[in-house]
């Protein structure tokens, strides 16, 4: 199916759980480049379990972030920026407490700042779609290159419930991902 639609990458991990896999594609939307024809095409598009890569600390509270659902990584050869949606068929972020984070370093190609890090402009654009515009050689990308992308990035649940209710003595029990 993706041979047909250029601008679609589609991956499939199955994680042994009750629910089976998760899909997720990464469609390019618009993007600029050196060639004529760029960004055209997402290639080794992969889904990794978030547990093989390394915890995710929040830098504000120290708390650790949990990935329930596994990393999206793909490649974009002869482009310096693109828009791409994520999507994760079947899931829903509607809840409040989702972000998406991108895992890589800092620094495009500054191997010493590998880690999860906050991805600047990331929006959800449907229930189980994120939106995002990546530079060549910027945070996002692991590659230092001008003209190449490789992003590998997963929504994260980050339940800030805790004392949003002003210690009230009757608390409204507040909506979260987490639940």
């Amino acid at each position: 199916m993706d041979l047909a639609q250029r601008d679609v990458g589609t991956s499939v991990i199955v994680i042994r759980s009750p629910t089976g896999g998760t899909a997720i594609t990464s469609a390019i939307v618009s993007g600029t480049g050196p060639a004529p024809s760029a960004c055209t095409q997402a290639v080794d598009v992969t889904a990794i379990p978030a547990t093989e890569l390394a915890i995710d600390l929040d830098p504000a509270t120290g708390q650790t972030l949990l990935h329930p659902y596994p990393a999206c990584q793909f490649d974009i050869a002869n482009c310096a920026t693109v828009l791409v949606d994520i999507t994760y068929h079947g899931q829903d972020f509607s809840a409040p407490g989702w972000r998406f984070r991108y895992f890589g370093p800092a620094e495009a190609g500054a191997q010493d700042s590998i880690g999860w890090h906050d991805l600047p402009g990331v929006q959800r654009v449907g229930p189980s779609t994120w939106r995002t515009a990546l530079v060549a050689g910027a945070p996002g990308s692991y590659r230092p290159e001008s003209d190449a992308i490789r992003f590998v990035g997963a929504p994260t649940c980050i339940d800030d419930r805790l004392f949003a209710d002003s210690l009230e003595s009757a608390p409204t029990v507040m909506l979260s991902c987490a639940q």
